[in-house]
Protein backbone atom coordinates (compact mmCIF):
# COMPACT_ATOMS: atom_id res chain seq x y z
CA UNK A 1 0.00 0.00 0.00
CA UNK A 2 1.47 3.36 -0.91
CA UNK A 3 2.38 5.60 2.33
CA UNK A 4 -0.08 8.17 0.43
CA UNK A 5 -2.73 5.46 0.92
CA UNK A 6 -2.07 4.88 4.64
CA UNK A 7 -4.77 6.31 6.11
CA UNK A 8 -7.35 4.09 3.96
CA UNK A 9 -7.49 0.14 4.02
CA UNK A 10 -8.41 -1.42 0.76
CA UNK A 11 -11.67 -2.75 1.10
CA UNK A 12 -10.97 -6.12 -0.75
CA UNK A 13 -7.40 -6.83 -1.97
CA UNK A 14 -8.23 -10.70 -2.99
CA UNK A 15 -10.49 -11.85 -5.26
CA UNK A 16 -13.67 -12.87 -3.74
CA UNK A 17 -13.15 -17.15 -3.72
CA UNK A 18 -9.74 -16.69 -2.12
CA UNK A 19 -11.47 -14.59 1.07
CA UNK A 20 -13.53 -16.35 3.59
CA UNK A 21 -17.07 -15.79 4.04
CA UNK A 22 -16.57 -14.17 7.70
CA UNK A 23 -13.97 -12.09 5.87
CA UNK A 24 -15.74 -10.79 3.26
CA UNK A 25 -19.16 -10.25 5.61
CA UNK A 26 -16.47 -8.11 8.12
CA UNK A 27 -15.57 -5.56 5.09
CA UNK A 28 -19.08 -5.11 3.50
CA UNK A 29 -20.06 -4.18 6.91
CA UNK A 30 -17.48 -1.49 7.07
CA UNK A 31 -18.24 -0.02 3.84
CA UNK A 32 -20.73 1.90 4.48
CA UNK A 33 -21.60 4.43 2.41
CA UNK A 34 -22.78 7.39 5.27
CA UNK A 35 -20.62 6.41 7.74
CA UNK A 36 -17.89 8.71 7.17
CA UNK A 37 -20.39 11.12 6.24
CA UNK A 38 -22.21 10.49 9.45
CA UNK A 39 -19.19 10.90 11.60
CA UNK A 40 -18.12 14.05 9.78
CA UNK A 41 -21.98 15.53 10.47
CA UNK A 42 -22.14 14.70 13.42
CA UNK A 43 -18.64 16.43 14.75
CA UNK A 44 -19.52 19.34 12.65
CA UNK A 45 -16.59 19.55 11.00
CA UNK A 46 -15.46 20.55 7.52
CA UNK A 47 -13.35 18.89 5.26
CA UNK A 48 -10.36 20.62 5.88
CA UNK A 49 -10.65 19.83 9.63
CA UNK A 50 -11.04 16.41 9.12
CA UNK A 51 -7.85 16.26 6.79
CA UNK A 52 -5.78 18.05 9.49
CA UNK A 53 -7.21 16.05 11.97
CA UNK A 54 -5.95 12.54 10.01
CA UNK A 55 -2.50 14.34 9.25
CA UNK A 56 -1.46 13.90 12.38
CA UNK A 57 -0.93 10.23 11.94
CA UNK A 58 -0.68 9.75 8.29
CA UNK A 59 0.79 13.16 6.92
CA UNK A 60 -0.06 11.99 3.53
CA UNK A 61 -3.49 12.32 4.06
CA UNK A 62 -5.68 14.43 1.30
CA UNK A 63 -8.63 15.76 0.08
CA UNK A 64 -8.84 12.91 -2.57
CA UNK A 65 -8.15 10.48 -0.11
CA UNK A 66 -10.69 11.60 1.92
CA UNK A 67 -13.32 11.92 -0.93
CA UNK A 68 -12.24 7.90 -2.02
CA UNK A 69 -13.09 7.33 2.01
CA UNK A 70 -16.40 9.00 1.28
CA UNK A 71 -17.45 6.56 -1.24
CA UNK A 72 -16.43 3.16 -0.50
CA UNK A 73 -18.41 1.30 -2.40
CA UNK A 74 -17.00 3.04 -5.56
CA UNK A 75 -13.46 2.91 -4.42
CA UNK A 76 -13.18 0.04 -2.39
CA UNK A 77 -11.62 2.05 0.66
CA UNK A 78 -12.12 2.72 3.98
CA UNK A 79 -10.75 4.85 6.40
CA UNK A 80 -7.92 3.55 9.01
CA UNK A 81 -9.39 2.91 12.53
CA UNK A 82 -7.05 5.65 13.56
CA UNK A 83 -7.86 8.19 11.32
CA UNK A 84 -11.36 7.27 12.14
CA UNK A 85 -10.21 7.88 15.70
CA UNK A 86 -8.93 11.06 15.05
CA UNK A 87 -11.50 12.77 13.47
CA UNK A 88 -13.64 11.27 16.04
CA UNK A 89 -11.70 13.39 18.64
CA UNK A 90 -12.01 16.67 16.64
CA UNK A 91 -8.01 17.31 16.41
CA UNK A 92 -5.96 19.04 17.32
CA UNK A 93 -4.36 16.88 20.13
CA UNK A 94 -1.33 15.33 20.97
CA UNK A 95 0.47 12.41 18.96
CA UNK A 96 0.32 8.99 20.33
CA UNK A 97 3.90 8.55 22.20
CA UNK A 98 5.65 5.93 20.92
CA UNK A 99 5.85 2.65 23.68
CA UNK A 100 9.18 1.97 25.41
CA UNK A 101 10.51 -0.59 23.72
CA UNK A 102 8.56 -2.02 20.05
CA UNK A 103 4.67 -3.50 19.89
CA UNK A 104 6.48 -6.90 18.65
CA UNK A 105 8.91 -7.17 21.95
CA UNK A 106 6.11 -6.31 24.67
CA UNK A 107 4.36 -8.94 26.31
CA UNK A 108 0.96 -9.03 26.46
CA UNK A 109 0.17 -7.24 29.44
CA UNK A 110 2.78 -4.52 28.61
CA UNK A 111 0.81 -4.13 25.48
CA UNK A 112 -2.29 -3.77 26.95
CA UNK A 113 -0.98 -1.70 29.90
CA UNK A 114 0.77 1.07 27.38
CA UNK A 115 -2.86 0.99 25.45
CA UNK A 116 -4.80 1.89 28.72
CA UNK A 117 -2.38 4.47 29.55
CA UNK A 118 -2.76 6.29 26.12
CA UNK A 119 -6.37 5.40 25.16
CA UNK A 120 -7.89 5.05 28.76
CA UNK A 121 -9.79 1.91 27.57
CA UNK A 122 -9.83 -1.35 25.78
CA UNK A 123 -12.28 -3.98 24.17
CA UNK A 124 -11.32 -7.37 23.41
CA UNK A 125 -12.39 -6.47 19.60
CA UNK A 126 -9.67 -3.40 19.92
CA UNK A 127 -7.35 -6.26 21.80
CA UNK A 128 -7.39 -8.92 18.70
CA UNK A 129 -7.37 -6.06 16.03
CA UNK A 130 -4.61 -4.24 17.71
CA UNK A 131 -2.07 -6.24 19.58
CA UNK A 132 -3.31 -9.79 18.78
CA UNK A 133 -4.75 -10.85 21.70
CA UNK A 134 -7.08 -13.33 21.98
CA UNK A 135 -7.75 -13.52 25.82
CA UNK A 136 -7.75 -10.20 27.05
CA UNK A 137 -10.32 -10.90 30.04
CA UNK A 138 -7.26 -13.48 31.11
CA UNK A 139 -4.34 -10.76 30.65
CA UNK A 140 -6.93 -7.89 32.86
CA UNK A 141 -7.16 -10.51 35.63
CA UNK A 142 -3.38 -11.10 35.20
CA UNK A 143 -2.52 -6.71 35.60
CA UNK A 144 -5.26 -6.78 38.50
CA UNK A 145 -3.40 -9.57 40.50
CA UNK A 146 0.03 -6.90 39.80
CA UNK A 147 -2.18 -4.46 41.04
CA UNK A 148 -3.42 -1.90 38.12
CA UNK A 149 -6.58 -1.04 38.88
CA UNK A 150 -8.79 -1.76 35.69
CA UNK A 151 -12.34 -1.15 35.82
CA UNK A 152 -15.21 -3.31 33.59
CA UNK A 153 -18.03 -1.83 31.85
CA UNK A 154 -20.61 -4.11 29.95
CA UNK A 155 -21.68 -2.11 26.71
CA UNK A 156 -24.17 -3.16 24.27
CA UNK A 157 -24.06 -2.31 20.57
CA UNK A 158 -25.44 -3.70 17.44
CA UNK A 159 -22.98 -6.15 15.75
CA UNK A 160 -22.70 -7.10 11.61
CA UNK A 161 -26.11 -8.19 11.38
CA UNK A 162 -28.05 -5.66 13.69
CA UNK A 163 -27.98 -7.47 16.45
CA UNK A 164 -27.64 -6.01 20.04
CA UNK A 165 -24.49 -8.06 21.61
CA UNK A 166 -23.03 -7.29 24.89
CA UNK A 167 -18.82 -6.71 25.60
CA UNK A 168 -16.54 -5.44 28.30
CA UNK A 169 -14.76 -1.97 28.04
CA UNK A 170 -12.05 -2.11 30.53
CA UNK A 171 -10.85 1.32 31.65
CA UNK A 172 -7.64 2.48 33.54
CA UNK A 173 -7.47 4.03 36.74
CA UNK A 174 -3.95 4.90 36.96
CA UNK A 175 -4.66 7.25 40.11
CA UNK A 176 -5.47 4.47 42.12
CA UNK A 177 -2.92 1.44 42.23
CA UNK A 178 -2.04 -0.62 44.89
CA UNK A 179 0.95 -0.13 46.60
CA UNK A 180 2.73 -3.31 47.26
Amino acid sequence: MADKEGAALLAQTRPREQIPADIIADLQASVNDEELDHLISEMQMKPGEVIAAVRQFFPSFDKTLLSKCRNPKKYGVVIHPLAEAAVRCGGPFEPVPEPPKPIGKMTQCERILWHLRIYGSITSQEAVRLYGIMRLASRINDLRKQGYNIETVTETDANRYGEQTSFARYYYHPTSIKKE
